[in-house]
């Protein structure tokens, strides 16, 4: 159990680094719904230039309550832990190297990890969770344990009940359920057809918050998905006969249009190599501000 708080990074560092500025560990971070400011102050500046090891950091660090001590911090130890092991197959793409099913079973799960990250999915998944601990049938089991003689054992259930409906056992439920795999949502990426994206010479793609892209109101089992892997590569995963895990050039105006279609779904903040106006300008017409 880690007692120490490292630094908690929604977006991992090393997806981040591939969206730096050339030979450099800093970005720039634009906020939505704030003026076009470039510069190098937090709360001042918009976009703000920013190293990647400041960058998307998680505020509640993935924290487990313990009583009468600090806090558990172990979970984005392991959670780095496993997603290290996507990093040679990340710079393989990078380098628009070819990669083959062994490869893509790699970024599948890293893509569920992704997913799983984001405090967003919390606030899902605990509604989820709190759904299924309402219908199990406690009291059911309470009275049918007790009618047989078991006192001791219904009174197991009532403690249980308790148990985990308090927060803090939600919140380890959750943590848990973030490192371990992603099966259906790895198997469906594996059914389909991958593509890399590489941008237009003198264009580049942006990442964001939310940088696993598909329609969540149909599911990704009818829809397409957009990963930006770098400011050059970007995964387009389709459900098509083509050719799998292959490299394809794109025009300039299909590398804005997917750009587009990223700021559109950011949550708050997106990560740029450049500082550049069209981005702010992009997330003032995509929310309507």
């Amino acid at each position: 159990m880690s007692k120490k708080k490292p630094r908690h990074h929604e977006i991992p560092k090393y997806y981040l680094k591939g969206f730096c500025a050339q030979s450099s560990p800093f970005l720039w971070v634009f906020e939505r719904g704030k003026p076009f400011a470039p510069g190098d102050k937090s709360g001042k500046n918009n976009p703000v230039q920013k190293s990647v090891s400041r960058t998307a950091l998680r505020n509640d660090g993935y924290a487990i309550p313990v009583p009468n001590q600090q806090p558990d911090y172990s979970y984005e130890t392991r959670l780095q832990k496993e997603e290290n092991k996507a990093h040679d197959v990340i710079e393989k793409i990078r380098k628009r190297k070819p990669v083959d099913m062994s490869d893509k079973k790699v970024i599948a799960r890293y893509i569920g990890m992704m997913r799983k990250r984001l405090e967003r999915r919390d606030i899902v998944a605990r509604q989820i969770l709190d759904a299924q601990i309402n219908s199990l049938p406690w009291d059911y089991w309470q009275r049918e344990l007790a009618f047989r003689g078991k006192f001791d054992r219904a009174l197991e259930v009532a403690k249980a009940k308790e148990s985990l409906f308090s927060e803090d056992a939600k919140t380890t439920l959750l943590r848990e359920s973030m490192v371990l795999p992603y099966k259906m949502s790895e198997t469906v990426l594996l059914d389909m057809t991958w593509n890399f994206l590489v941008a237009a010479k003198d264009e580049y793609f942006v990442t964001s918050d939310n940088p696993i892209i598909y329609d969540e109101n149909r599911g990704l089992s009818k829809s397409p998905l957009i990963f930006p892997i770098s400011q050059h590569v970007m995964l387009f995963s389709q459900w098509s006969q083509g050719e799998d895990l292959s490299y394809k050039t794109i025009y300039a105006e299909e590398t804005r249009k997917f750009n587009t279609v990223i700021i559109g779904c950011a949550i708050k903040e997106i990560y740029s190599p450049k500082p550049d106006q069209w981005i702010h300008q992009c997330m003032q017409s995509a929310k309507g501000e």
